[in-house]
């Protein structure tokens, strides 16, 4: 979680100096690259119940998972950096 701070940091103090880097590695449809934005990443959060429940929602209407996962047993705030 902490690389993940620090990258965030970087990410959101220069989105320019990384858009190759993401649209290298993302799969940006190339008629859309030059107006890409990079939006802000959010720092020492952890995904709510309703993202959760969108995610799992998603999984299971394309049976990447036969039950959904449990947001109690899969999100904890213990790691989050301090």
């Amino acid at each position: 979680m902490l690389a993940w701070d620090r990258a965030v940091v970087d990410l959101n103090a220069d989105p320019g100096q990384y858009k190759g880097l993401m649209l290298e590695k993302m799969r940006v449809p190339k008629n859309v690259q030059d107006s890409f934005v990079i939006p802000p990443y959010p720092r020492n959060v952890v995904p709510g119940r309703q993202q959760w429940d969108d995610v799992m929602s998603w999984m299971l209407e394309r049976n990447l998972l036969s039950v959904p996962l449990a947001y109690e047993d899969s999100v904890t705030v213990d790691f989050l950096p301090q």
